[in-house]
């Protein structure tokens, strides 16, 4: 969904002007300071996070190549800060100092195209008025399977953009509008920490990802309950046959919503069901790692998830509403090219879970080749081809 310049003023709020000041008073500091400080990278992910690509080439960075000037920015409040303060340097996100090491930093990195002190300010900087030049290295949060018209190289100016598949490159080389050397193929730091591990478990994770048309809705617990999304999921984790066969398997189910639909966790439980929201998980990775099976609708952690070749399934009751309303359709077809079976209805959905456990989780052939032929790389060095990228860019 693409926003409009008059969109985005309406979203402007008092925290944006407040981070305008610290902004004009940080310039001129940074002029100075970056001489004193000419080779800082400075790293981040959300404000309140360190979990995803960005974390694990920081403590790839900390643990291999400590002669680099390297500094994560996070929240104090953050679940993730202790984390951080074991690898290695930190910044508060948010700060004054934050906005000296942004402005000064030799290379500013990031999972997120708004991994700044505050996105309002550095776009408008940045992009629209090209005032800043700052030198930064987009990582990205997940593989880009959709057209996303945010980040085109007239929306972004990033100095690396970070690639782990094929179809994937070449989609953003051919349509994102980057220079010929921009786009990198990297593989994520992430997947270095992808083993399977799951021999001991029963567990399956459910994970939907998010609607932009209603996350910005802004709509209330009974207005969502009424929802394609809730009546679709809910109606799946509800189910008397559902129910009777994670029963009859012992299988431990994980309900998780995307970040943004967090706030509607509490309408989705279940009994059987362990219901998280995304801010009560330390560590994704190992959530997957130790998952049997997946059942997602368009999230990217799929790839995630294929990444390992464990078999997963998609239940997509809405993907052309999706499509129109939330992200793009890009180079990725799910019935031809994606890593399990494409599933319209619960009932089909539940189908694909028996024959899975009846298969004892072992993925299918059809599936391990489109796997094979997705990834770019399938080795434990995607930091280290991350670092170099940037180290020479």
């Amino acid at each position: 969904m693409k926003h409009t310049m008059f969109d985005k003023l309406k979203r402007v709020k008092f925290n944006d002007l407040y981070h305008l000041s610290l902004f004009l008073l940080a310039w001129p500091v940074s002029l100075i300071y970056k001489k004193r400080r000419d080779s800082l990278w400075l790293i981040c992910e959300y404000k309140n996070e360190a979990r995803d690509n960005s974390y694990y080439l920081f403590k790839y960075i900390a643990e291999n190549h400590k002669n680099v000037d390297i500094v994560y920015a996070i929240s104090p409040r953050s679940r993730d800060y202790e984390r951080i303060s074991r690898v290695g340097k930190y910044v508060k996100f948010g700060s004054f100092k934050h906005w000296v090491y942004y402005l000064s930093a030799l290379k500013n990195i990031s999972t997120q195209k708004g991994g700044k002190p505050n996105a309002a300010v550095c776009y408008l900087f940045e992009v629209k008025l090209r005032i800043l030049r700052t030198k930064r290295y987009f990582l990205q949060h997940g593989v880009t399977m959709n057209n996303l018209p945010y980040l085109y190289y007239p929306e972004t100016y990033f100095k690396t953009f970070s690639t782990s598949g094929y179809n994937e490159y070449k989609f953003i080389c051919d349509n994102f509008g980057y220079p010929s050397d921009v786009v990198k193929k990297t593989g994520m730091c992430r997947f270095d920490n992808l083993i399977d591990d799951s021999i001991q478990s029963n567990k399956i994770v459910i994970m939907p990802t998010w609607r932009q048309f209603l996350y910005f809705c802004k709509l209330s617990k009974t207005e969502f309950q009424k929802t394609s999304y809730y009546l679709n999921w809910s109606s799946l984790l509800k189910c008397e046959r559902f129910q009777n066969l994670i029963q009859e398997k012992n299988y431990e189910v994980c309900f998780i919503l995307h970040r943004n639909m967090s706030k509607f966790s509490n309408c989705f439980n279940t009994p059987g069901i362990n219901i998280y929201k995304w801010d009560e998980i330390d560590d994704f990775q190992s959530i997957l790692r130790s998952a049997k099976l997946l059942i997602t609708d368009y999230s990217s952690l799929s790839i995630d998830f294929s990444y390992m070749k464990k078999p997963l399934i998609y239940f997509q009751f809405d993907l052309l509403d999706f499509q129109k309303a939330h992200l793009h359709k890009g180079y990725f077809e799910y019935r031809e090219d994606g890593f399990g079976p494409v599933c319209e209805s619960y009932s089909e959905v539940i189908d694909k879970l028996i024959y899975y456990g009846e298969k004892n989780f072992c993925n299918d052939k059809v599936y391990l080749d489109r796997i094979c032929s997705f990834f770019l790389f399938n080795d434990r060095k995607n930091c280290e081809r991350n670092y170099y990228s940037i180290l020479n860019s």
